[in-house]
């Protein structure tokens, strides 16, 4: 829950449903709730936190409209991890659907997890029911987690998890369940993933051996001395703004520093560059060109609440030197990226 809460957008709220200590409420024993425990750890990680919400009741009790009269609002993300039964996965799940903005995301916990086998009777019996009474569809299952979102809007998540998050997986394959086509996926370990964040203040952060901490996610290369070539069709930054470096209402300026892979085939390459994965800019190197600054304006506003920023770039020109009898070099050149910088 605290996890999910850091995801939070700016005015965002969350609430957290739970029997805690009534526990005569928790009949298949599904974890132990400590209504003191979760607030002090709350407070530990969230601070004061009045954008946190409780409520202390078993959800077979609950409606969708209670959920949304708490938050004010419809829900973005939903997580079922409640009581494991079928019953109770079952009807969370219907106030998920109940209150979820379209597009929102629907978790699931410990789906083909053994030791609670309603979870999954209780995925299967929802989507086996004709369309017109279920509001939610599939879009996979990976890490003890299943996904579900909105009609229309599973291929758009299908394609962020082949595209964007490619490189961060270990195991990606369409499979099939109760008649839709869905994605079974593995994640690197999360320390992969996520790198060691970056507390970007102003000033210059070098991506290369001499950068320290470096903030880089998807296809790179060793860093050299003097930066860090990008690999492959999608490479990205992903950092994390200093507290004080964000304030609702403040434009910011990121500033990339990179140069250009050129070769015959393609003597005017081009990057697309991405913030989170909406496309801001495309960056084309002209034959008297070969090194650019990068810049990228964003309002505050739109930083996740953790201060969590991602750039991302797409090269469809990237080639490898011994491809093109330049050199023995096997690597699948894009760009060459030499420092980050917050103005």
């Amino acid at each position: 829950m605290i996890a999910l809460s850091l995801l939070r957008g700016v005015h965002e709220k969350s609430l957290a449903i739970d029997v805690f200590e009534d526990q005569e409420l928790n009949v298949d024993k599904s974890g132990l709730g400590d209504a003191a425990a979760f607030t002090s750890n709350v407070t530990r990680w969230l601070g004061s936190a009045p954008e946190m919400l409780i409520m202390k009741a078993d959800s077979l009790a609950v409606s969708s409209a209670d959920v949304i009269q708490r938050l004010g609002g419809k829900v973005r993300l939903f997580s079922v991890d409640g009581s494991h039964t079928c019953e109770h996965t079952l009807n969370d799940i219907e106030i998920a659907q109940g209150c979820l903005v379209d597009g929102g995301i629907v978790i699931v916990d410990d789906f083909f997890n053994p030791d609670w086998p309603g979870v999954p009777e209780a995925l299967v019996r929802y989507l086996d029911r004709p369309e017109g009474q279920r509001r939610l569809v599939p879009i996979g299952y990976g890490d003890n987690k299943f996904y579900l979102t909105t009609n229309g809007y599973d291929d758009l998540y299908k394609k962020f998890l082949s595209k964007f998050f490619r490189s961060h997986l270990v195991h990606l394959k369409p499979v099939s369940l109760c008649g839709f086509d869905v994605l079974r996926f593995a994640s690197q370990p999360v320390e992969k993933v996520l790198g060691k964040p970056l507390a970007a203040q102003s000033g210059i952060q070098r991506l290369s051996t001499e950068g320290g901490s470096l903030p880089l996610v998807g296809s790179w290369s060793i860093p050299e001395r003097t930066g860090t070539w990008a690999t492959g069709e999608w490479s990205g930054l992903a950092f994390r703004l200093a507290p004080s470096g964000a304030k609702v209402g403040q434009r910011l300026t990121i500033a990339i520093e990179v140069a250009c892979f050129r070769h015959p085939k393609c003597p005017e390459p081009s990057l697309e560059v991405f913030f989170f994965e909406e496309k801001v800019k495309t960056v084309d190197f002209p034959l008297d060109i070969t090194d650019q600054t990068i810049t990228i304006e964003i309002d505050a506003k739109d930083v996740g609440c953790d201060g969590g920023v991602e750039i991302w770039f797409r090269n469809l020109n990237a080639a490898a030197p011994s491809e093109l009898g330049i050199s023995s070099d096997r690597r699948k050149l894009s760009f060459f990226a030499k420092s980050l910088e917050l103005r």
